[in-house]
């Protein structure tokens, strides 16, 4: 975690919590986290976080993960930006949150791709850094390497995503699960719900009856009728708060728990095709390598925990 000057409190605890408290599917502690800065302190109101690894040390990462900061407009320091630089091209990823966008703007590696950040700075980043495709109402934006979320909450979307990606599905699950909140949004989701509250509630009430019903065959009408919208309207609301359409966000639930169930269970692909609502195990293989990019069974070689051999 790279630390600057007057970091956002939030931001840096919620990275804090998140990776220390993700482990592996056998309960062992999956990351090591640093706290990286260019001075031995850094200072935040009244919050001073001391013994600070020094800069180097973010090109022996394997992820570097910027907190917010502050005033994030006016960063410029020439020494954390070079470091970054370097950090990027020996291929390290590097993801911020927040206002940490400004941080990878000013250092030039966001230009030509697409970013985000906390939707009250984003027409300001956009016009400042006309090179970036700012996109404000997101929750986070992955481009492989680099990555960046919207404030607060988003932020921790981001860091149960960045888990999945390293660890699977399952301890992703599990780790929600240890921080008490729902499974991680998805990163097109919008970030003003605020101004949805009766959309909000009724989607959180029909992907509640959506996880219950994967297995079946789910029609556009059946999801319009469980929350008393016409299709036309659910469309509109899926879309305003996930960014897909309907069936899109339906096909993202049935593989989300396809994952879960291929690290998890040692059930056939037939049999997690039928509990994930497919009518077949091909037709599982290919959506799943259409969405993930790999194929089912790829995913349980590299995600389900194996039992070590013992040589005689």
């Amino acid at each position: 975690m790279l630390l600057l000057p007057d970091f956002v409190n939030y931001d840096v605890s919620l990275v804090q919590q998140s990776f220390t408290s993700a482990k592996h599917n056998r309960g062992e502690p999956a990351y090591q986290l640093s706290y990286c800065g260019k001075e031995e302190s850094v200072q935040s109101d009244a919050v001073v976080i001391q013994r600070l690894a020094p800069l180097s040390q973010l090109l022996e990462a394997d992820t570097i993960v910027i907190p917010g900061i502050n005033h994030a407009m006016t960063f410029h320091d020439a020494e954390v930006m070079d470091y970054l630089q370097r950090a990027a091209a020996r291929g390290i990823r590097i993801a911020s949150i927040c206002s940490g966008a400004w941080v990878l703007a000013a250092s030039g590696l966001l230009n030509g791709k697409r970013a985000t950040t906390h939707w009250l700075m984003a027409a300001e980043l956009a016009q400042r850094y006309p090179q970036i495709h700012v996109e404000p109402n997101v929750l986070f934006i992955d481009n492989g390497q680099l990555l960046t979320s919207a404030g607060l909450s988003a932020g921790l979307d981001l860091c149960l995503h960045l888990v999945e990606l390293d660890l699977g599905t399952r301890a992703a699950l599990a780790l929600a699960d240890y921080l008490v909140m729902p499974q991680a949004r998805i990163g097109s989701q919008v970030q003003q719900l605020q101004q949805l509250p009766a959309s909000a509630e009724r989607m959180a009430e029909l992907q509640l009856w959506l996880t219950e019903q994967l297995h079946s065959a789910i029609t556009l009408e059946m999801m319009a009728e469980r929350v008393c919208l016409s299709v036309r309207s659910l469309t509109r609301h899926v879309q305003q708060q996930f960014g897909l359409s309907p069936l899109s966000w339906l096909q993202q639930l049935r593989i989300r728990r396809a994952q879960a169930l291929l690290e998890s269970s040692n059930m056939s692909i037939e049999q997690i095709a039928n509990s994930c609502g497919y009518s077949s195990a091909a037709g599982l293989r290919h959506t799943f390598q259409r969405h993930v990019g790999c194929s089912p069974s790829a995913w349980r070689h590299t995600h389900q925990p194996h039992e070590k051999k013992l040589l005689n």
